[in-house]
């Protein structure tokens, strides 16, 4: 483990000597997003990146000095910014972050450093280190991430960190009062255009499942889209909903706990908990799918077979 880690040391500080972390001029592209530079709170998230990563013998922050030395960059997203700026010692849940490379690029620069990582084929998500603890997602950047923030999330989940210029960046400054009162909002004027994804019905569930607060007005709009599409393409959305919670099943109880408060405890048990042994299978068969396409720096090749590229469709594990 120590030598792993002395290896990854050394090859990076060879390589970022020659390669000067600037401040990106990519940035005056996105109108309309905030960069926030406040010392104290760069200090609060770097501090968390130098813990050691799951099933890895390095640190996050030395996983993204990897793709910042290969000239790419990462912005950190979602809850793990939101919990390290809460000031309420909440340990993030993971450690999500978009990438400004290609997918091959990334999965190169992980070998190249010797990064255990996942990539199942037909999905953009690469899995980085183990599953035991605060894991790594990775997903490749897209413009719009930052050109319509108040159009993909809820104000206090978008404030992204850029790992190369070490800033926060969000698209409106009332999001971090938010994240301090633990508050979702919509910034969009538009509801329904903000909704167009019907995984964020799922996501606001998960979050009153964790206690956030938000207003009757937003728990009835979620509800009325809830029961809408239940009546239109009801069958379309309820696998929507098992294949994201067989995804995400060690939030299964939360998510429920959230959909029967917003939902009900009947509507709920109908269609969310009886569907509890499909979406136990959809995460066995993740599980599964997990352990063919892991890439272990000591054998330098992918533990799979090209049999299994047929089980994603066979085991309903659909791209991300």
């Amino acid at each position: 483990m120590r030598k792993s880690r002395a290896f990854l040391t050394i090859l990076l500080s060879l390589v970022m000597l020659a390669t000067p972390l600037t401040a990106e001029s990519q940035l005056s592209q996105f109108a309309g997003v905030i960069v926030d530079s406040n010392q104290s709170k760069v200090d609060i998230i770097e501090a968390y990146l130098q813990n050691q990563a799951p099933g890895l013998s390095i640190t996050y922050r030395d996983v993204f000095n990897a793709i910042i030395a290969e000239g790419h960059n990462a912005y950190i997203i979602g809850g793990a910014v939101r919990d390290l700026l809460s000031g309420r010692d909440i340990e993030p849940r993971d450690v999500d972050f978009a990438y400004t490379c290609t997918k091959e690029e990334l999965k190169a620069i992980l070998m190249k450093y010797r990064i255990m990582f996942i990539a199942i084929p037909n999905r953009k998500v690469i899995q980085i280190g183990g599953m035991e603890g605060p894991g790594m997602d990775a997903m490749p950047m897209i413009s719009e991430q930052f050109e319509n923030m108040n159009l993909t999330e809820f104000s206090l989940n978008s404030i992204y960190y850029d790992c190369k210029n070490r800033i926060l960046l969000t698209a409106s400054g009332i999001a971090f009062q938010d994240v301090e009162y633990g508050r979702l909002r919509i910034l969009s004027d538009d509801w329904n255009k903000w909704m167009s994804d019907n995984k964020k019905i799922i996501r606001f569930w998960k979050m009153v499942g964790r206690g956030f607060l938000y207003t009757v007005e937003m728990e009835q709009f979620v509800r009325e889209k809830t029961l809408e599409l239940m009546r239109s393409e009801g069958d379309v959305f309820l696998e929507i909903v098992i294949q994201d919670l067989g995804e995400h099943y060690e939030r299964y109880e939360e998510i429920a706990r959230g959909c029967e408060l917003v939902m009900g405890y009947d509507w709920c048990n109908k269609n969310i908990r009886s569907a509890e042994p499909q979406i136990q299978k959809v995460n066995h068969n993740l599980g599964q799918m997990r352990q063919r396409y892991t890439y272990f720096p000591s054998n330098q090749e992918y533990q799979s077979h090209p049999a299994l590229s047929f089980l994603g469709k066979l085991f309903c594990v659909s791209p991300l």
